[in-house]
């Protein structure tokens, strides 16, 4: 209440006195830090919003299991998606990029790891996804699609690069579907279409790190969301 009259202040004593009860479950600890990092993006004190963001996180990674074994596991999922998602966006514009990396990668791991019934691994760093790519002799290109910003991250042995892409997941959705239609179902010739939904995606997604690729170089595409249904090679 205190939150939707504007009474930022009143507010954020609440979080805290929530915070400070040592009876607080994980769930709800988890809701607070969520909440006290969202006021403190909105004020534009963005070390206060990741310093918070950063503490649910903290908070998920050690007590997952617990806070999704409720009514609510879809609604839970659902919300903290829509968390990693303002999480990584702070972290952007704090110039963090390669932790927005290992945040962005974090969601799906344990996503992933929760629908096989396993232990989520613990979050890797940079210099991990850099090895992988020296190991594999490959350039990994590493799609994050959010609802208002989406980014690329191109990982070679030496280096990660930051991506900022021109578009977002209400874009390219229907972009997908439509190119996939083309092909599946029309059983087109995409290269005969001129200016069509494999052309936007095209200028969209591969445009822009096509010129950090070395020529001749081996890629592995990492997909978000309507990616995952995206066919890179045609």
């Amino acid at each position: 209440i205190a939150v939707g009259r504007g009474q930022t202040g009143d507010a954020t004593k609440l979080y805290e006195e929530v915070l400070a009860d040592s009876t607080t479950p994980p769930a709800l600890a988890w809701d607070v830090h969520v909440e006290l990092g969202n006021l403190g993006a909105s004020a534009g004190d963005l070390n206060a919003a990741s310093q918070h963001y950063r503490n649910a996180l903290d908070v998920i990674e050690h007590t997952r299991s617990e806070l999704l074994n409720t009514d609510y596991r879809l609604s839970f999922l659902t919300r903290l998606i829509r968390f990693y998602e303002r999480y990584i966006d702070v972290l952007v514009e704090r110039g963090e990029l390669d932790e927005a990396l290992t945040v962005a990668d974090s969601i799906r791991a344990r996503v992933l790891a929760e629908r096989h019934g396993v232990a989520a691994p613990p979050r890797p760093s940079a210099a991990v996804f850099r090895r992988a790519a020296q190991d594999m002799r490959s350039v990994f290109v590493f799609y994050w699609i959010g609802s208002t910003r989406s980014y690329a991250w191109l990982v070679t042995g030496d280096r990660v690069r930051f991506i900022p892409l021109e578009t977002n997941a209400g874009a390219i959705k229907p972009l997908v579907e439509q190119y996939r239609n083309t092909i599946v179902t029309s059983l087109a010739d995409p290269l005969a279409a001129q200016g069509g939904a494999g052309d936007t995606l095209f200028q969209q997604l591969v445009q822009p790190v096509a010129a950090a690729i070395p020529r001749g170089a081996r890629v592995v595409i990492v997909p978000d969301g309507a990616l995952n249904i995206l066919n890179f090679e045609t």
